[in-house]
């Protein structure tokens, strides 16, 4: 895999075309760094901060906006309202018909339509989320300015600075390589870990007796990119059949194929939900008094073992829903009937579609229990070890991971591409 990924790179410097790609996509994410470091007025620094090293939920969604969130930058909000308004439309998608039917039927069209409806739905996430943000620092005594206009602007800034990366990150998925937007939280993620380290290097120069559990969760970390390199390849290959026939003098058909069924099917996707929705009380508490019993109680249910239990089994939810809205063993069985292909010994219609779910079903079991130890264990063992300020966690290291292969599969689709075009210049 290293060789191959070797070969990659260098094609990839001897073409023009690919060079253009990726200076491209290296402005955007010298554009949103540049962006993060350029803070909005009216804020208390120190007091700010003093929040952020509390830890909590806040400190994940800083890791997605790399830093500017704890620096209230004009990318404080970052990318993730419209990963939420994604995900929603997605879910919206598999529960309307009529919704199914536009982006089905409809074709490019249709997605088009669905794209615009998800980036309104965008712009209405990140100006909920600006509030309450705003709302959590005037209770927390952060906001030096309380004037409305002032908040105001406050916040149609915050909105600005996510819809700028949302159309950012649109055109470095046309004119880059890889996924915009994913590039952007993978960017926000390497981004955060310097800070962190130097911050836990700081700990360990204060404290001797924090260096050697800092090594054991660097050796603990190592093993789990292996882990999750492995768990984002792994799949599960169904063996299909083409039943031959004649045209003519030719026979066609008769080839042996295999449906993927990936572990891993729904990435990140379960974890970054199961967050969005267990920031929904704490977003009401934010608009409550401090002293409020509500406010209070979820307060002690974010710093508990009942958070993390929560949050696995949301996880583990979310997971079988996702799996449920992206793969679906009836279309499947219709296009493989259609085309003429079959599993050996499964009759096709009914049987192969009930053959399929029930692969599909073991599978994503496996894949949910994965995904909800994934978002946990390493904020556990990392509490456990006392490096908590090292907080890429789990859910980064998946999305790090998940983001660099999808690239690098990408760029050597552009490389082959680029073969192939030459070899059909030459002929």
């Amino acid at each position: 895999m290293k060789k191959q990924a070797q070969a990659a790179v260098n094609d990839a410097l001897a073409s023009p075309e690919l060079k253009k790609r990726i200076s491209f996509v290296a402005l955007g994410l010298l554009i949103f760094s540049a962006g993060g470091h350029v803070p909005l007025p009216g804020i208390n620094n120190d007091a700010l901060q003093n929040l952020f090293n509390s830890g909590g939920v806040l400190g994940l969604l800083d890791l997605f906006s790399g830093g500017s969130l704890k620096r209230f930058s004009i990318f404080a909000l970052g990318i993730m309202p419209y990963i939420n308004a994604s995900i929603m439309m997605q879910v919206m998608t598999f529960c309307f018909p009529a919704l199914e039917e536009i982006q089905k039927e409809r074709g490019m069209e249709g997605r088009i339509l669905i794209g615009k409806w998800t980036k309104y739905l965008t712009i209405f996430i990140a100006f909920i989320q600006s509030y309450s943000f705003l709302a959590l620092f005037k209770a927390q005594k952060i906001l030096v300015r309380e004037n409305p206009l002032d908040l105001f602007v406050i916040m149609i800034t915050l909105v600005a600075g996510t819809s700028f990366l949302m159309w950012l990150g649109d055109e470095m998925t046309e004119r880059g390589i890889g996924n915009g937007v994913s590039l952007l939280i993978f960017a926000g993620i390497v981004m955060s870990l310097p800070t962190a380290l130097a911050q836990q290097f700081k700990i360990a120069q204060q404290n001797v007796a924090q260096v050697g559990p800092f090594l054991l969760f660097g050796i603990f970390v190592l093993l789990m990119i292996g882990v999750i390199v492995y768990m984002q390849l792994a799949e599960r290959r169904i063996p299909i059949r083409y039943s031959t026939r004649t045209v003519g003098q030719r026979v066609i058909g008769g080839q042996v194929s295999y449906l993927p069924v990936r572990v891993d099917i729904a990435g990140v996707i379960p974890i970054i939900f199961a967050i969005s929705a267990l920031l929904i009380p704490q977003t009401i508490a934010n608009f409550l008094p401090q002293d409020h019993p509500f406010a209070i109680s979820i307060g002690q249910f974010l710093s508990n073992w009942g958070y993390y239990a929560t949050l696995a089994i949301l996880t583990f939810f979310f997971t079988f829903l996702y799996s449920s809205i992206s793969f679906k063993p009836e279309d499947i069985a219709k296009n493989l009937k259609k085309g003429g292909g079959f599993i050996p010994g499964i009759r096709p219609g009914k049987q192969t579609q009930e053959y399929i779910q029930q692969i599909q079903e073991k599978i994503t079991f496996l894949g949910g229990v994965w995904l909800a130890l994934i978002a946990v264990l390493p904020i556990l063992i990392a509490n456990a070890a006392g490096v908590s300020s090292f907080a890429i966690g789990g859910t980064g290291l998946l999305i790090v991971v998940g983001v660099s292969l999808d690239t690098m599969r990408q760029l050597e689709a552009h490389v082959v591409s680029r073969q192939y075009k030459g070899f059909m210049k030459t002929r």
